[in-house]
Formats: C-alpha cells, structure tokens, sequence
C-alpha cells in the first residue's frame, strides 16, 4: 500500500508499506500533506525488507555499507542518497523523518524550525523554543481570535527570504492542556490520556520494557507496539479549523522563549548570533537518532555533515536578519491563565513595533 504526501508543492513523498503502523505512523508529522496524486518523490519509505541484497557492499563493525548509503542490520534500518533523493528502508515509523526532509529543505533555501508559529493582523511572528516551554498553551489562547492563522506549534519552515510555511504536525497533548482544550474530551486523544492515567502502572512498565529492550538489543522498533507515551498525538483539524491554518505568509518578528526560576516575565532583545545558535543547538537535539544515523554516513562518505550544519547556518542567518528579535523568559511558576494573559500582551507589543 502506498501513501503520497505534498508539503507546499516543494517536496513529495511516497510511503509504501505491508505495515499499518508504518503508513500511519508518519501522519503523526505530515498528515496534513496527504494527496491523492501519485508525484515524483523527492523522499521515499519503504518496508526494511524490501531493501535488496544488491545493494549491500560491505560490514565494517555495527554498519553495512549500502549502495550510496549505510545500513543499520540490528534496528532494521537503511538510509540511502541516490540522485537527489532519499531513501529509507525501515520496520518503524519517523526514526529519522524530519531529519531527512531537513536535508532536502536545505537544497531548496529553506530550513525547519522547532516553534510555534502564527499570523495576526497579516504579519507572521515565530516562536523558537525548547519542547515543553509553552508554545501549545500559547496556541490555545490564540486559536480564536478573529485575525489569527495557526503555522505550527512544533516545527515550522522557513526561507532564506524571511517567509514562513506552515508545518501542521499533530499536537502532543499532556494531560495538563486538557482544560485549555475542552474538545479533548470527546476526542480519542483525551481518551487515551484518561485511560492512562487509570492504567498507568501498565503503560509505564510498558514503556520501561520497551526502553530496556533498545538498550539491550539495539532495536528500531518498541519490542511492545501501540502508543504508550504520556502524551497523545492529537491532528490539528481536530482543534484547529481549517480555515485557520495558514499556508504562508511573511514574517515580521520571533519571540523566543524560555523558562526560567525568576518571578516576572521579561521581554528584551536578542541578538542574531545567539538567536541562531540556540535554534540549531534545539533543531540537533531535537533530530534526536537522526544525527547519529547521519554522522554514520559522513563517516562512510555518504553525507557531508559540514555541509549540512552550514547551509543551515546560512539560512537560517538569512531569515531571521529581516525580522524583529525578541526573548520572552517565562517564570517556572507561572498558571496557564497568567502566561497567556501576559503573552497576549506582549504580542501587541510586538505587533506595533513590527
């Protein structure tokens, strides 16, 4: 079975798989992409198995070099580089997914961000951040005011032009954000998220066995399928109409933000050099195992990780040189209902000087 999917007619992808939790699993970050039309794919997915004893070269310890690309024998896991295109021969879903669309963003001038991202009023403003800092209770707040458009609130894509497209990956909802969104609990996102916190001893012995069973075995897959994290993934069509996510627009300002031990929410500037090293720094750890699999490959000559980690530079240099810079640091302490409050006014603030 195959899936296709088309991120703002500058890259495509094609999923082919015999497994459901592979085709679904990348939903989780580009199911808002989905088209019915079969296109030339710039990145393609395939069953690990499928990967053709042709391809294999050599081993050289824990690796076996594939044609134009490197395999991973004990995770079920290829990456290759064939002409302009990626290919990934996998058993689990979005082990290295944004990673490797980065790699093709890079040739095109534009780059992810890890943020939240918005338009009000017609100027866009991107919110780089940290996981965890605030940026879905920001979106909470904002999702119903009249002028607003919703880009993201994980990843975002910029261009070296000052523009920003929209990245609508499924929300990773905690229990903490139920009340801001009070359709969860009709959704099967706040089902799970009751049942486990009913059944909670099972999804985290579920978790620790899955997490043994990597360390131990050096698995790509859980050992236990099914989610069991302590969030759910929830599609942004489910609390997000459509007529409120946007596609592009030009960017006007960031505001990045970060939590921190003091009593009051401070607003400043922030210069370019740190504002950029701070997003590459949260875009690597965020890539997680996909900067593993790819320092692999530059070792064997099969990716220029030099290359890749300065073009990045550049435009993410680029982009953010056309736009106001802001940092908002957030008290650890602060309610939900202040934060938003605050932020709200802060966004105002901004808005007018941008």
């Amino acid at each position: 079975m195959e899936k296709h999917y088309n991120i703002h007619n500058f890259l495509s992808i094609k999923i082919s798989s015999d497994s459901a939790d592979i085709l679904n699993g990348y939903d989780h970050y580009i199911r808002h992409f989905f088209s019915p039309e079969e296109r030339d794919s710039e990145y393609e997915v395939a069953d690990f198995k499928k990967l053709s004893a042709q391809n294999l070269v050599s081993r050289v310890g824990e690796f076996v070099k594939i044609k134009n690309g490197i395999c991973f024998p004990e995770k079920k896991y290829a990456i290759s580089f064939d002409y302009n295109k990626v290919c990934e021969y996998t058993e689990y879903a979005n082990q290295a997914t944004n990673l490797l669309i980065q790699t093709i963003l890079l040739k095109k001038g534009l780059s992810f961000v890890h943020s939240a991202g918005i338009e009000i009023g017609g100027k866009g403003i991107i919110f780089p951040a940290l996981g965890g800092v605030g940026k879905t209770i920001l979106m909470s707040a904002l999702r119903g005011k009249e002028d607003f458009k919703f880009f993201g609130d994980d990843y975002v894509i910029v261009s070296a032009l000052g523009e920003m497209y929209s990245y609508p990956s499924d929300f990773s909802i905690y229990p903490y954000h139920i009340p801001l969104f009070p359709e969860l609990k009709k959704l099967a996102g706040g089902a799970y998220l009751r049942k486990r916190t009913l059944f909670g001893l099972f999804y985290k012995t579920k978790q620790a066995i899955n997490f043994l069973a990597k360390k131990a075995f050096g698995l790509g897959h859980p050992l236990l399928k099914g989610w069991s994290a302590s969030y759910a993934k929830v599609p942004v069509r489910e609390l997000i109409s459509d007529e409120k996510i946007g596609k592009k627009t030009n960017l006007a300002a960031s505001i990045f933000l970060e939590r921190y031990s003091g009593e009051e929410m401070i607003i400043d500037s922030m210069s370019i050099d740190v504002l950029v090293n701070k997003i590459i720094g949260i875009l690597n750890l965020e890539f997680g195992e996909g900067m593993y699999y790819c320092s692999a490959l530059a070792a064997f000559g099969e990716f220029n990780l030099v290359e890749f980690q300065l073009k990045q530079k550049e435009i993410l240099f680029e982009a953010f040189s056309r736009l106001k810079l802001y940092r908002v640091r957030i008290p650890i302490s602060m309610t939900p209902q202040e934060y938003c409050g605050r932020m709200e006014e802060q966004l105002r603030y901004v808005i007018k000087e941008s």
